[in-house]
């Protein structure tokens, strides 16, 4: 199911193309990390959340517009020391068919505004055993960007997007035990984001930050 998922999303994004459209292909990087130290007397907790997301992407480059798919891989690590070691780690994948505005002020300065709606799937695994599934929806804006190194390299940043996420965490042992939760607002990068309420850190695992690279053919 999600392969084919997966498959149309490609076929409709690249369907709609005009015939004299370029190809870019490229992708982005985004890194966090969360550390939260408790005393307690004679109790010492230390959380230690880090994240890791890749974001490969392929799409069409038609005048100022750019239309592709992101597929997004995360990897998140949580570190938990209370007297024993635990060490939960989270694997998710986004599917996102986006479509970026231009505007070039100069030849070589854009700033972009871009729009996303995807899927994300995963599960995590407590000392390599599978605990949890998730399965999540994601939309919304983000800004950014980007410099051009010529006619077929350039660099882009964003930081921060506007959106919604929703995840809905199900228990491997029991499919009916679900908790859904979900995020609206400000910062909300994509559904990575809306697992810090899940997990009670309160914090998000990943900024927004973004750093990435294109090349046009």
């Amino acid at each position: 199911m999600k392969k084919l998922m997966l498959l149309f999303a490609i076929a409709m994004v690249f369907h709609a193309m005009p015939s004299n459209a370029q190809f870019v292909v490229g992708g982005n990087l985004g890194f966090s990390k969360y550390q939260d130290h408790q005393d307690r007397g004679t109790t010492e907790t230390e959380t230690t959340i880090s994240t890791v997301t890749a974001i490969p992407r392929l799409g069409y480059v038609f005048g100022n517009n750019w239309a592709g798919l992101d597929v997004g891989i995360t990897s998140l690590k949580v570190e938990d020391t209370d007297f024993t070691d635990n060490t939960s780690k989270i694997n998710l994948t986004t599917i996102n068919p986006f479509y970026r505005y231009i505007q070039k002020p100069t030849d070589f300065l854009g700033i972009w505004i871009e729009g996303q709606a995807g899927v994300t799937f995963g599960k995590d695994a407590l000392e390599d055993v599978v605990q949890t599934k998730y399965l999540g929806i994601n939309f919304g804006l983000r800004p950014g960007v980007i410099f051009y190194l010529g006619k077929r390299l350039s660099f882009e940043a964003s930081f921060g997007s506007l959106g919604f996420s929703k995840v809905t965490a199900t228990s491997e042992e029991d499919s009916n035990d679900k908790e859904t939760v979900t995020n609206f607002g400000l910062g909300v990068n994509n559904t990575t984001s809306v697992l810090q309420s899940y997990l009670g850190t309160g914090v998000p695992f990943n900024s927004g930050f973004q750093f990435g690279a294109n090349w046009m053919f």
